[in-house]
């Protein structure tokens, strides 16, 4: 086996070298995908959360709409049950104090 050329030697190591490099490199950049899916994976769960709780406060919020709406219904009643008492009640004399006469 003839021995290469110092200039062949030198750039079959460089050559070498540099695959070396690029395995380093890709080892690197799969942790980074492998830290980064497994992140995502979090994240994706941490939304799933999200939707329920937001379901969750639609829900009360339709509930709180409902009771709103019916406590307006009833103190509308009260007020316009006291509005009519007000209209009907005869006015008050001058001098008249505690429901004596003037």
């Amino acid at each position: 086996m003839t021995a290469l050329p110092p200039d062949v030697q030198r750039k079959v190591r460089q050559l070498d070298n540099d695959v070396q490099s690029i395995y380093e490199l890709l080892v690197t950049i799969q942790v980074t995908q492998q830290r980064q899916g497994n992140r995502l994976d979090e994240l994706a769960s941490d939304v799933g959360v999200l939707k329920s709780d937001v379901g969750v406060l639609k829900s009360d919020v339709g509930v709180l709409k409902s009771d709103v709406a019916r406590l307006q219904a009833e103190h509308g009643a009260k007020l316009d049950a006291i509005l009519d008492l007000l209209r009907n009640r005869e006015p008050e004399r001058p001098g008249a104090r505690d429901g004596q006469p003037a």
